[in-house]
């Protein structure tokens, strides 16, 4: 499996250290669904933006207004 290796000050990993701890994962876990997330928001925010360029105004605050609702939905376990 390829493998990345990534330098951290040693302040940064303290950081790393502590909240992989909070978050009861190891810091190889931790880094690793960190690294997924952030991959993940950036290409959503791509399509967001590529979207709403394609969108009238009216339609991008539906738009907006849908995506609200499903991530606050997703955060509380309700959908």
């Amino acid at each position: 499996m390829p493998a990345l290796n990534v330098s951290f000050t040693e302040a940064e990993l303290t950081r790393i250290r502590r909240a992989a701890a909070s978050a009861g994962l190891p810091v190889k876990g931790f880094v690793h669904a960190a690294a997924l997330d952030r991959a993940l928001a950036v290409t959503l925010e791509a399509g967001y933006r590529h979207m709403s360029r394609a969108l009238g105004r009216a339609e991008e605050t539906a738009l907006a207004d849908r995506a609200t609702y499903f991530a606050v939905s997703a955060m509380e376990g309700s959908l």
